[in-house]
């Protein structure tokens, strides 16, 4: 019995950007050739897997320039790093979400997608716990929740002030705190506002006092284009 063909997703896009995407000479993972293919009324950008393990680091680079590639011909949701699908499993996914999936065609648009970084400064005053005595471990722990909490609070006034400087060329705004000392943003931004984000985003990273901050992209909507 002849197993299923497995399929690698790049991105989706409306039935309407079929004919631009037909004719992209884009290589995907493996080498394989991209293809677009009409799916439940969208544009699916996919190729043959290679295997049928989630794509590992040294793929996601090959991922990433399909979607580039792609993006210079046609507003495409791009697709996270899936494990491959058959055709089936992503027909009936996309058929049972069109609406959604249509929503956020319409929602996204051109936009892109750029990310800052903030890290507070090391601590001065860490606090390590002893070794010898569980009452003054539990006091170091109480001391140590205090600090993380003051910490938090920092970076939440950071965030406000760094959103702030954004709100008139941002679409949508998430923020995350991978820990107590960082912040990540990221800012939706459709085309038309993409300079002024650049440079608004990189006068605020310079302008924070005392933080080490970062700018990047603009890079295809991955964290807002919530796929597969």
């Amino acid at each position: 019995m002849k197993l299923p063909v497995k399929l690698h997703l790049y991105a989706v896009s409306s039935a309407a950007s079929l004919e631009p995407l037909v004719g992209l000479a884009l290589t995907g993972i493996g080498d394989a050739s991209v293809r677009a293919i009409a799916i439940a009324d969208f544009t699916a950008l996919v190729s043959d897997a290679v295997g049928d393990a989630a794509l590992e680091a040294r793929d996601a680079l090959l991922h990433h320039a399909v979607v580039e590639g792609a993006m210079k011909f046609a507003n495409v949701l791009p697709a996270r790093h899936s494990a491959p699908l058959t055709l089936e499993v992503l027909t009936t996914h996309l058929s049972q979400h069109r609406a959604a999936y249509e929503g956020l065609l319409i929602k996204i648009g051109d936009a892109r997608e750029f990310g800052v970084r903030a890290e507070l400064p090391p601590r001065l005053d860490e606090v390590s716990a002893p070794r010898d005595s569980g009452t003054a471990y539990l006091q170091a722990r109480r001391a140590q929740f205090g600090t993380d909490a003051a910490r938090r609070a920092e970076l939440e006034v950071i965030a406000q002030a760094l959103e702030a400087r954004l709100i008139a060329v941002v679409l949508e705004v998430k923020r995350s705190y991978p820990s107590n000392d960082v912040y990540r943003g990221s800012f939706l931004v459709r085309g038309e506002n993409l300079e002024a984000a650049q440079r608004i985003g990189l006068e605020a990273v310079r302008d924070l006092r005392g933080v080490r901050g970062s700018w990047h992209g603009p890079f295809p909507p991955y964290s807002f284009a919530v796929l597969v």
